[in-house]
């Protein structure tokens, strides 16, 4: 979610640096825990199966989640089902915000769903 809130964010880089200024730590990609990033590949392919409604995308479905992780072992195909789903709803909400302040506090909703923070 960071690169889609930050698009062309090494050009803005570049042109903060090329004036002199301090660049905001907030252009800079979060940190992502080594063996994490698969499993964002995983979640953003995943997404691509979502239904879309006049309403907006849907979760992605059970279904989905299930075929990825046939025959892995249980605990490893639990895990995997639950770190989808927390980074799903992080992303629904995300994108289901209308402007009120149902926004969770930090800036990566999706990064701290991942690590197991934001609580919500």
């Amino acid at each position: 979610m960071w690169a889609l809130d930050n698009p062309n964010s090494q050009a803005r880089i570049e042109a903060i640096e090329a004036k002199g200024r301090r660049v905001p730590d907030r252009l800079y990609p979060p940190d992502v825990h080594p063996g994490a990033v698969a499993w964002l590949d995983d979640f953003f392919e995943l997404g691509t199966d979502r239904q879309l409604t006049g309403y907006g995308a849907g979760p992605i479905p059970a279904s989905s989640i299930a075929r990825h992780v046939a025959g892995w072992c249980e605990h490893e195909a639990w895990q995997f089902r639950h770190v989808m789903r927390r980074l799903d709803n992080a992303w629904l909400k995300r994108q289901s915000h209308d402007g009120g302040d149902d926004l969770p506090v930090s800036d990566n909703p999706a990064r701290d769903a991942f690590r197991g923070g934001n609580k919500k």
